[in-house]
This record gives structure tokens, sequence and C-alpha cells, in this order.
């Protein structure tokens, strides 16, 4: 079932990417894993897919813990909390949510602590909506 779910959405990418002129490969679909068990990820791993976004850091670390980091690539994709860094800066592979200057401080620094390089994606509110991060 995964994997026709993988499929279906993989030709969707394809062909909106011929349509735009652009090339499928450069794309990258990050399948949310949020509240998804152990073993229908491992499931999509097995059709080949590789890449997975977790919000909530506490569910997110157990999966990488039992499901590992040769393999499989995580991105953490929601609202980072800053007591949540010191558990995000070397155990996903991209940060998809920094969205105040204070936060992006506070990763670059737990970074330089843990001696790695972090990649994270800069958020902005570009709706002027004051609800929003």
């Amino acid at each position: 079932m995964i994997s026709e779910i993988i499929k279906q959405v993989k030709n969707r990418i394809a062909d909106a990417a011929k349509k735009s002129g652009r090339n499928p490969q450069s794309i990258r679909l990050v399948a949310v894993s949020k509240g998804v068990s152990f073993e229908k990820i491992t499931e999509a791993g097995n059709c080949g897919h590789q890449l997975f976004g977790e919000n909530k850091v506490q569910e997110a670390m157990e999966k990488i813990e039992q499901l590992g980091r040769d393999f499989y690539r995580w991105h953490f994709i929601g609202h980072l909390q800053k007591n949540k860094v010191k558990f995000v800066v070397d155990q996903f592979d991209l940060t998809h949510s920094i969205d105040s200057a204070s936060l992006a401080e506070a990763v670059h620094k737990k970074s330089c602590e843990h001696d790695t390089v972090t990649p994270v994606l800069i958020q902005v509110n570009v709706s002027g909506e004051e609800s929003k991060f």
C-alpha cells in the first residue's frame, strides 16, 4: 500500500516538474512521519524512500534511535522551541523552522558546542499575521 502511494506521489511530482520545466530529480519528497509506526517507515524505506519529516522532538528521537541515520534522512519540520535545540542540532539533516534571530543564535551556539554544522531553513512571516511565528 505505501509503495503505491509513494509511486503515485512521485509520478505527480514528475508531471508537475515537467510542466514547469524543472528536473524532477531536483525535487525532494519529505514524508511526514509524525504519529507513524516504525513498521510503516520501514515499509517506505524498503520501497527506497529515505527522507522523513518530524515535528515532535521526543517521538523523532525514538525513531532516529530505532531506525538510524545511515539509510534514513530526518528533517525537523515543526516549530522549534529553544529548549529542544540541544536535541536537534546533531540528529537532523535539516531543520525547516528557524523563525527568529534568537532561535538561530541558539542553534548556532549549540552547533558550535557539538562541533557540527546544522543546516537550516529560515521561516519568514511575509503575511504580517501576529499569530504566525
